[in-house]
C-alpha cells in the first residue's frame, strides 16, 4: 500500500475522532477519553501479564521478582507506547524492524537490574529468538523489504540448568 495514494482517498475523509467530537456532548467527551484510557491501561496490563506468565516458569522468578518484572515489563509497555518515545524510536520504511529493537533494549535494559546474571541469559536468548521471530515476520510483510533476502530464526536452545 502506498501511503500518498492512501493519503490521497482519505483526505477529506473525518475520523472517527472527529466525528465523535462533532456529535458529542462535552460530558460524553470526558467519558469517551476516560474509556479510551482505561482500555489502553487494561491493554497495557494484559500485556504485561501475558508476558510474565512466560517467563515466569521459564526463569524460575522468586515472587519478589515476579512483582519487580511485572512492573518492568509494564513500564516498557507505557513507554513504547508514549509520543516521546515513540517520536525519539520512529519506525521508517529503510528498517521498519528498529522499532522491534528498540522495544527489546529497553526490555533487557529494565529486567537486567532485576534478574539474576544466569536468568538474563536465559532470558536474553529467549528474546533473541523471539525477536528474530518478530523481525523476520516484518521483514516479510513489509512493503520497504519486499524481496529482500529474510534471515532465518535463530534456533533456541533449552536453557542449561
Amino acid at each position: 500500500i502506498d501511503p500518498q495514494t492512501m493519503a490521497a482517498m482519505t483526505q477529506g475523509t473525518k475520523t472517527v475522532d472527529q466525528t465523535l467530537n462533532d456529535i458529542l456532548t462535552p460530558d460524553q467527551k470526558t467519558l469517551y477519553q476516560q474509556m479510551q484510557t482505561e482500555q489502553k491501561n487494561s491493554a497495557q496490563e494484559s500485556a504485561a501479564t501475558f508476558q510474565m506468565n512466560q517467563l515466569a516458569p521459564l526463569l524460575q522468578l522468586t515472587d519478589s521478582q515476579k512483582d519487580q518484572v511485572y512492573n518492568a515489563l509494564y513500564q516498557v509497555q507505557t513507554n513504547s507506547q508514549d509520543p516521546n518515545w515513540i517520536k525519539n524510536n520512529p519506525v521508517n520504511r529503510s528498517d521498519p524492524t528498529a522499532f522491534l529493537d528498540a522495544q527489546a533494549k529497553a526490555k533487557e535494559d529494565a529486567l537486567s537490574k532485576i534478574l539474576t546474571p544466569d536468568q538474563l541469559a536465559t532470558y536474553h536468548q529467549q528474546a533473541q529468538s523471539q525477536l528474530d521471530t518478530q523481525k523476520a515476520m516484518v521483514q516479510k510483510l513489509s512493503p520497504a523489504t519486499a524481496g529482500a533476502p529474510v534471515p532465518a530464526p535463530a534456533s533456541a536452545s533449552p536453557p542449561t540448568p
